[in-house]
This record gives structure tokens, sequence and C-alpha cells, in this order.
């Protein structure tokens, strides 16, 4: 994925990457920071570097508008971090937020260049990495994982949310890391295991450069970028770690700059209080029983097993079958996902979050310690 023009760049500090395992880049979309980004700089300044080679910071500016550049610019004049700003023109169809991700990750693996060697960090502009973000992203890659997905802090809001926005945050994160504690029961993972999150913030992802480079492309869809190259991820049977100590701040703003990003989605659940939770929030039982299919079709898959054949061996019926060999347990879980009636997910409500997480507690309780896989079903 590589579609769009270079417009102007600038390097201040910046030498040839060595190309090294141990070689790391951070890429970070941008589109009018002018407020945000030298606190987001000066975060990545007091980064810990220690054990890491890091080869350059890259700012991939697109349809801006304010003076991101020259804020930009004049900080890197006052500092030693390997800082590259290039301002780039992305195709029509790719001028959007997942189009802006795509590309920035790809302007990272032609900085690091040819060969599969280094890592590749991304955050966004309004946030701030603590100080262990590369040294821990790093460690964690180097223990036999392909991609670490962090967590993101909200700052505080400024203004105050509103008392019922501020609500509805915290029974969605709680009951979200429920269901967290219910996948690693029901559909224990060795490069995954507990305290884990399903979480996929651009603002906190780092993978090997070969993890990139392996997939047929990096997915840009208009909104959902970080999901989707997650899932992209996933479906090549990458090993993916959510590490919920791995931690970013961002912002709590609710004006942000892309559709469907996190700004967006606070501003519409302000003016729409019944807008439904987020899609990987789903009743208790339904979650159960989901993670309970998924241990089961990872113990039965073989390598050129279709999605069809997978479905018929572990019990469940396929609303349209597909016989297309999966090399993959990803790819063919997503396509079982995809086309199995019992598996398409339920939409939950904010006054469905109280009861349901009533439901999860009692289940972690009363049947985690000892559930066995087959359960669920």
């Amino acid at each position: 994925m590589s579609r769009f023009t270079i417009l102007r760049t600038h390097r201040r500090s910046i030498e040839a990457p060595a190309r090294s395992a141990r070689s790391a880049v951070v890429t970070i979309p941008v589109r009018n920071e002018e407020e945000n980004i030298v606190r987001c700089l000066d975060a990545l300044a007091e980064v810990d570097c220690s054990r890491v080679d890091l080869a350059g910071v890259i700012l991939a500016l697109n349809g801006c508008t304010d003076d991101t550049w020259g804020a930009a610019k004049a900080w890197g004049h006052g500092h030693s971090l390997p800082l590259f700003l290039a301002e780039i023109a992305l195709a029509p169809a790719l001028d959007h937020a997942g189009g802006a991700r795509a590309n920035a990750l790809s302007l990272a693996l032609r900085f690091l260049g040819r060969g599969d060697g280094g890592i590749v960090l991304t955050t966004d502009a309004d946030s701030r990495p603590r100080r262990d973000w590369l040294t821990r992203s790093m460690a964690t890659l180097h223990e036999e994982v392909d991609v670490v997905a962090g967590s993101v802090m909200l700052e505080p809001a400024c203004p105050a949310w509103p008392l019922a926005l501020q609500w509805r945050h915290d029974l969605e994160s709680e009951y979200s890391r429920l269901l967290d504690e219910i996948d690693t029961r029901c559909d224990p993972v060795t490069h995954n295991p507990w305290p884990a999150h399903r979480l996929c913030s651009g603002a906190n992802l780092a993978f090997r450069a070969a993890a990139l480079n392996s997939l047929p492309e990096i997915p840009a869809p208009r909104y959902g970028e970080d999901r989707a190259i997650v899932e992209a991820c996933h479906a090549r049977d990458l090993r993916v770690r959510h590490d919920p100590e791995l931690i970013v701040d961002t912002s709590a703003r609710l004006d942000g700059r892309a559709f469907g990003g996190m700004a967006d989605t606070l501003r519409r659940r302000m003016g729409q209080p019944g807008m439904p939770c987020d899609p990987l929030l789903e009743p208790c039982a339904q979650h159960v029983y989901r993670a309970g299919m998924r241990a089961a079709a990872r113990q039965a898959f073989a390598s050129g097993m279709s999605a069809a054949t997978l479905g018929r061996a572990i019990g469940i019926p396929l609303l349209r079958a597909n016989g297309t060999a999966c090399h993959h347990f990803g790819e063919a879980w997503q396509q079982l996902e995809r086309a199995a009636p019992s598996l398409k997910r339920s939409t939950m409500l904010p006054h469905d979050l109280a009861w349901e997480i009533g439901e999860a507690r009692a289940w972690l309780a009363d049947r985690g310690a000892g559930w066995t896989k087959g359960e669920a079903a």
C-alpha cells in the first residue's frame, strides 16, 4: 500500500537506519494538529531508547491547513530526536483517516529500506507515549510476538464530559474488560496471556517490519483502520499480543479530525444517548459461546481446511458454504464468523450494560475457574 505523493520533506538529525532487529521507526499520520504536535513530540523525546535504535520519527502530514509543519519543524531544531517531516497528498480514494494511517505505515517501511529487520510503531498526534513505550514494545516483539496492541488512557477531558457520557464510557470499559477475561479463560492463547484486552487503537500499535510486509496490503477503510489492520494480522496467524501495560495517554477531546474516530464517536453519543455500544460488545452468553467455538475451531483446524469444513467439524451450520481452502486459522475463523448465523453479533444498547456486567461477573465467579472447552456450546 503506497498511494501517495510526497510534496516536500524535512529531516532533522536522521542517519540511514541500520536495518537491524533493534531498529525502530515511529510513524504518525497528522492533519491540522498545530496545537497538539509539540506535546506529542515532547513525550517522544522523553521515551527510553536505551535498548532501541530509534532510526526516526516520521510525521506524515496530509491535508493540513494550519501551521503544523512550522510547529513541528521549529520543535525539531531545538531537540535531538531524529525527526522526518513528509507532507503527502493521498490518492482521492484514500483521503481519509484509514488511508492516512496505511500510507504512514508504508512510508515507515520505505524508510527502513529493503529487508524485514526492525519494528514500526504508530501513534496519534494528540497522544503521548509513556517512557517505556519503545523498550516494552521491543521486548515484547522479541518474545515470539509479531504485533503489539497496547492500551490507551484518556486524559482528563477539558471541558469535562457530560455525566451521562462518562457513565456510559465507564460501563463499556468495565464490560469490555470482563469479556476480555472470558476470552482468555475459554480460548487461551500462549502469546497473549491474561491480563489482555481486545483493544486495537492506532494510538498504540507496534509491528515487526516482517509482519507488515507479509500482509497482501495494509487495510485502509475510511474509519476503524486500526481494528482492520490487526484483523488482517490475525487472518494470517501473526502472533498479536494485546498488552494492557503498554500505555499511551491520548486526548479525550470531542473535536477530533477523523470521521468515525474516537472524538467523532463520543460527540455522536452525546447527541444520541441511545446509540448502540461498540460492535465488539455483545451479550455475555453469546460471547461465551463465541469464545468456546473459537477454541474448538482452533483445535480442529488444519492447513487447507475450508471454513465450511471447519464449521462441520465443530457443529456450526453455515448460511452459505465457503469451500475455499484456508492456510491460516485466522482466515478460516473470520470466514466462519461471517457465514454462521449462530456467530452473528447482537447489537447491545447502553441500557443493557448493567445487566450484562452482572452476568459476566457471575460467569467468571461461578464457572470461569473450572470451565472446560465445550461447555459454552
